[in-house]
């Protein structure tokens, strides 16, 4: 490859980079830039040539390679490629918002310097991410857009103990049985209106 080639970055991780999603994405966008490449003149055809490249999030964590149960940002090669604004024109993220706590903060990290220090397009950008992995942000949204969404239970956990599945099961039972209670209240707390209970005593 020249050394002018200009890069299309798929961020994802490592054990979702084989999935069958990365592989339509990558397809749809061939397809879209040989579509561009023929309706566009010579002259402007090799701006829009470009290599489509999936990068892997572990590759800005490199101490996740050797010892899986460690990890690091380290600053000195949170941009590895040398990833600049010259040779890409942008990265779609594909990470996914049920990813862990330590790689959602380290691709916020990444989406953040990329476009805030390297200004580097991004598709599902920082913004957007950041809404996606959070579900009291979600019901927000819906709100604000009248759509409809379930409602939501925050289970607490107890500092850094990990619980049982067990556990967690006995928990959401508890949760859901004083959630009916207090429904059962809110609809018992109606019928005590002053005005229905005149009416219907009479």
């Amino acid at each position: 490859n020249d050394d002018d080639t200009r890069l299309l970055i798929i961020l994802t991780l490592a054990r979702h980079a084989q999935g069958i999603w990365i592989e339509k994405l990558i397809t749809a966008l061939e397809r879209q830039q040989e579509l561009i490449t023929t309706t566009k003149s010579k002259h402007t055809e090799r701006e829009w040539k470009f290599q489509i490249r999936v990068m892997v999030l572990e590759q800005f964590l490199p101490n996740t390679t050797n010892n899986p149960n460690s990890c690091s940002l380290p600053s000195s090669t949170i941009n590895p490629l040398s990833l600049d604004n010259n040779n890409c024109i942008g990265i779609v993220n594909r990470v996914s918002d049920a990813a862990e706590p330590f790689e959602v903060k380290a691709c916020l990290a990444i989406l953040q310097l990329a476009k805030q220090l390297y200004q580097i397009p991004i598709v599902n950008g920082p913004d957007a991410y950041s809404l996606c992995v959070n579900k009291w942000c979600h019901h927000v949204l819906f709100q604000k857009a009248n759509l409809s969404s379930p409602t939501t239970i925050l289970l607490k956990s107890h500092g850094q103990k990990k619980l049982s599945s067990m556990t967690k099961v006995h928990r959401f039972k508890d949760a859901i049985l004083d959630l009916h209670r207090q429904c059962c209240l809110e609809e018992n707390n109606k019928t005590d209106d002053p005005v229905e209970s005149s009416v219907s005593s009479s």
